[in-house]
């Protein structure tokens, strides 16, 4: 029939836990845009958020570090499917990544996380420091 040919969709984690492996896990930098005001609507706001999606069972934990180490409750962005953090700065956005990468409540996120974070969004001209 070809369809046994066919790669299954649900892929297992590494050591064949019968996970499904779902989305891959990245953190990068994103400029904000309005969302509501017609005069503004799309344009940028000049804030930039640090989005994750960390592994689903650390999600607490991640919410936990972010509150601890930065004061701030993630908030979930349902049409991106990543948690957001604002990031005011190039170095605040590269302390956050650093401390996802080194929590104790989140190693298997850090495993598969991009090790570097892409700071470059940082450059846009909308940006607006603090």
């Amino acid at each position: 029939d070809g369809f046994s040919d066919l790669p299954s969709s649900a892929t297992t984690v590494a050591g064949g836990t019968g996970k499904k492996r779902g989305k891959p896990i990245e953190a990068r930098l994103h400029l904000a845009v309005h969302q509501k005001n017609d005069k503004n609507k799309g344009k940028l706001t000049g804030r930039v958020f640090y989005l994750i999606n960390p592994v689903y069972d650390e999600n607490e934990a991640y919410q936990r570090l972010m509150y601890k180490m930065f004061n701030q409750n993630p908030r979930y962005f349902k049409d991106l499917g990543l948690w957001a953090v604002r990031a005011p700065s190039k170095q605040l956005a590269q302390k956050m990544h650093a401390a996802v990468l080194a929590a104790p409540g989140l190693r298997e996120t850090a495993k598969r996380l991009n090790p570097e974070l892409d700071v470059s969004p940082m450059n846009n001209p909308a940006v607006k420091p603090l």
